[in-house]
């Protein structure tokens, strides 16, 4: 264990970076402003939003290597570089969400802080792991790829349900596979799960809990932008009980970054009967429903259903959400 971590004046390795260290102090100052400005919207797609995410993960990692080649510089001991590049990291990590609190367009996020401590994991173990005798190298390697591969699974998801996405349009929402629920969003106390009855295409439908809040539904976020080229937007609704009123909006991004006016958007609504409903809203209508301007068809952001004041929690399900 004395040669942990890269000790020894002929490593090739800390020769190398005590070269560059200065360089990597520069980007590190650089990058660290955009922790607080920039970075993804709430309606890019989520490929960006991970990968945005992962500048973290980076960050912190090359922030352990300047932390570690200091410690190394001081003769410090393995423990000693170990605790203290862990403790600064969390510190700073730590610091930064605590900012970011009082920040209208950022949030503080526990997660964040998972992929600042990762990055310094990442480093260490990468270390250890050319260093170490073979057993404990093996394990040090094991466990740096079960972090990379914790820190790099949710933009491998991202872009895997992205081309699922992409590949089924103009299909928006056909709930046959459990990942498309990532693609929505549900309000306060809405159940939303797959269920393969009732069911009007393929071998599932969305089964939607709805609750006695003032407005109660789920809006789908993520889906292909671009509606440009189709005749309207269709969907099925089968309703189990008695009638209700189900109401649904349409908005593109121009909408996101203004005042978000009920009248800057595509809004109508539906009585639905016992049984399957089958909804479809003209292309011309989303265009035209705005007041004062048209919608950009190229930009669409957000589709929602929803009803309103209902005494009772009722039972939905969706299904066959597409393009015409």
């Amino acid at each position: 264990m004395g040669n942990w971590l890269g000790s020894g004046n002929t490593d090739s390795y800390n020769y190398l970076f005590r070269m560059w260290r200065r360089w990597f102090v520069v980007i590190l100052l650089l990058v660290f402003p955009f922790f607080f400005i920039g970075g993804a919207d709430y309606y890019d797609p989520r490929s960006v939003k991970e990968f945005w995410n992962l500048g973290h993960l980076f960050f912190f990692a090359m922030f352990a290597l300047v932390l570690d080649s200091y410690w190394w510089a001081q003769n410090r001991s393995i423990f000693f570089r170990i605790l203290f590049t862990f403790f600064i990291l969390l510190f700073v990590g730590v610091g930064i969400e605590l900012i970011q609190l009082n920040i209208t367009s950022r949030s503080c996020s526990l997660s964040d802080v998972v992929r600042d401590l990762s990055g310094g994991a990442i480093v260490l173990f990468w270390k250890a792991s050319r260093r170490q005798p073979p057993l404990q190298a093996i394990l040090s390697g094991f466990l740096l790829i079960i972090i990379v591969s914790y820190n790099f699974a949710p933009l491998l998801l991202a872009l895997t349900d992205e081309y699922r996405s992409y590949k089924a349009f103009p299909l928006l929402a056909g709930f046959e596979c459990e990942a498309e629920f990532r693609r929505w969003t549900s309000g306060p106390g809405v159940g939303f799960h797959r269920v393969s009855a009732p069911r009007l295409q393929g071998g599932y439908s969305g089964q939607i809990t709805l609750t006695t809040d003032k407005y109660s539904g789920v809006s789908l976020d993520h889906f292909p932008r671009d509606w440009s080229g189709k005749r309207g937007l269709a969907f099925s609704v089968f309703n189990p009980g008695r009638q209700i009123v189900l109401h649904y909006r349409v908005h593109d991004s121009q909408h996101n970054v203004t005042e978000q006016r009920f009248t800057d958007r595509y809004n109508g609504k539906t009585v639905l009967e016992h049984g399957w409903n089958e909804i479809i809203i003209p292309m011309a209508d989303i265009i035209n429903g705005l007041k004062g301007r048209k919608m950009d068809i190229t930009k669409i952001s957000g589709f929602g259903i929803f009803v309103m004041n209902q005494n009772e929690r009722r039972i939905l399900f969706l299904d066959n959400v597409r393009l015409l």
